[in-house]
């Protein structure tokens, strides 16, 4: 692998844009395109920053290796931040199913009045309406939210787990 290949998967698992990466670089875009595009080489100083900028040793960087350690390094943060963002997910799931439930429930004393306008008549027991069409479906999608919260979050932590202990 080339030097501007390097740059080039580096630069995309930083989920960088070349204007950005020649910006912290100080450098032109169109040195960042050179550079991926093999058509020159970064100079000694630039090379150190590449290197300084991704974490990596000027080995990694220089040494032409078939599957250098640095795409394996930005490929485990890029992994690790894709997990957080599926817990993150599943806790947030979790939270707009409780707080479905959390209306749900408050719905009840309307739905009671509502059948005391319409019927003259009301169950004194609240619960009563929480089986009853409408707010029956609104439980049981916030009580099957909250179990696919838990469970998806549960899984992530599982995953976790697992790969840290390979």
């Amino acid at each position: 692998m080339t030097i501007g290949e390097k740059i080039y998967n580096l630069r995309k698992l930083a989920e960088l844009s070349q204007e950005s990466l020649a910006e912290k670089l100080d450098v032109s875009r169109q040195t960042v395109s050179k550079w991926e595009r093999d058509e020159c080489q970064p100079e000694l100083d630039k090379v150190i920053a590449v290197c300084k900028l991704f974490n990596i040793s000027t080995d990694e960087l220089l040494i032409d290796k078939k599957q250098p350690k640095i795409n394996a390094t930005l490929q485990d943060i890029v992994d690790r931040n894709q997990q957080a963002r599926k817990k993150k997910n599943a806790v947030m799931v979790f939270i707009f199913s409780l707080v479905l439930m959390l209306i749900t429930v408050g719905l009840t004393p309307v739905m009671q009045m509502y059948e005391k306008n319409l019927r003259g008549s009301f169950h004194t027991n609240m619960i009563h309406y929480l089986n009853d069409p409408p707010l029956s479906i609104f439980k049981w999608v916030s009580i099957i939210g909250m179990i696919v919260g838990v469970v998806l979050f549960a899984y992530q932590l599982v995953k976790e787990h697992k790969k840290d202990r390979i």
